[in-house]
């Protein structure tokens, strides 16, 4: 006869870990940020559309990557954790949804204060409270900007040169979506899983 005795094991080392998905979850939650850091490491997974020519004058114009810092207010050495800088990820005013760092950091660092991980049960959420997030996650329609304060708008234009308005009819943002996950992520994630039920010596 058959000795089922190690499947009946494994149905409840399953059932068990089942019963308290936390450290499972967690351990989710970690693999969703290194995605996460990635697609602003890589400049989209796939790539996100260019900045406009605009978009980088005026970010030089502002010091831009130069004042670039940490959540705790240092100033960088790497683009993202365990990532040293390299000819095609160098901090420069190119570097797509990178402006002072505090959207890729939120979704992308744990430790973050706008950075949001929620565990319910077996639901487990990770984001950002960046408000702004969601217009470059989903990209934006056509809208119009007026000035609040002044009487006039004055903005960088494509060659470089400081440009006055009294409204700009902005063509909406394109969607850039960092809250992805590339074909590979879900596999290695699935095994990752995979690997947790499996595991009697992991935390159940």
């Amino acid at each position: 006869m058959m000795d089922l005795t190690p499947l009946q094991q494994l149905r409840e080392t399953i059932e068990r870990k089942a019963r308290q998905p936390e450290s499972l979850l967690r351990m989710v939650a970690n693999r969703l940020r290194a995605a996460f850091r990635e697609n602003f490491r890589e400049g989209g997974r796939p790539p996100w559309t260019p900045l406009a020519p605009s978009t980088i004058w005026g970010k030089k114009m502002l010091g831009l990557p130069e004042t670039i810092r940490t959540p705790t207010g240092r100033k960088p050495r790497r683009l993202m954790q365990r990532q040293p800088l390299s000819g095609q990820l160098e901090l420069s005013a190119s570097n797509i949804l990178i402006r002072s760092g505090r959207l890729r950091d939120s979704v992308g660092q744990s430790y973050h204060p706008e950075h949001i991980t929620r565990i319910r049960g077996w639901e487990l959420e990770v984001g950002t409270k960046v408000p702004y997030a969601i217009y470059h996650q989903q990209g934006t329609s056509p809208y119009t900007i007026h000035p609040r304060e002044a009487k006039v708008l004055r903005f960088v234009g494509n060659d470089g040169e400081w440009v006055f308005a009294k409204e700009v009819h902005h063509p909406g943002l394109p969607a850039r979506p960092f809250l992805t996950l590339t074909d590979e992520d879900v596999r290695e994630l699935q095994r990752a899983v995979i690997d947790w039920l499996m595991n009697e010596g992991g935390a159940s």
